[in-house]
């Protein structure tokens, strides 16, 4: 099966926007929290799953489609 769309994972923080891409939505999220888990490993920080510190903080975050071989601006296909 060819693949035509991806999705992207995306977490914006006060001091960082963490995105990620995945052929299925739950392989966004896994990318995501992965990189998230290397984040706290860098940075000393406790590590705790994503989606509980987003709700904690409060943080914009969203997943979404896209189409492969399209043009996007401002994250709206056109």
């Amino acid at each position: 099966m060819k693949l035509t769309t991806i999705w992207k994972a995306e977490v914006i923080t006060p001091n960082f926007t963490f995105e990620a891409f995945g052929a299925t939505e739950s392989e966004a999220v896994n990318a995501l929290e992965k990189g998230w888990r290397n984040h706290c490993k860098q940075y000393g920080l406790n590590i705790r799953p994503i989606v509980e510190v987003i709700s904690d903080n409060d943080w914009a975050w969203s997943v979404e489609p896209f189409k492969l071989n399209s043009c996007y601006r401002d994250d709206h296909l056109i």
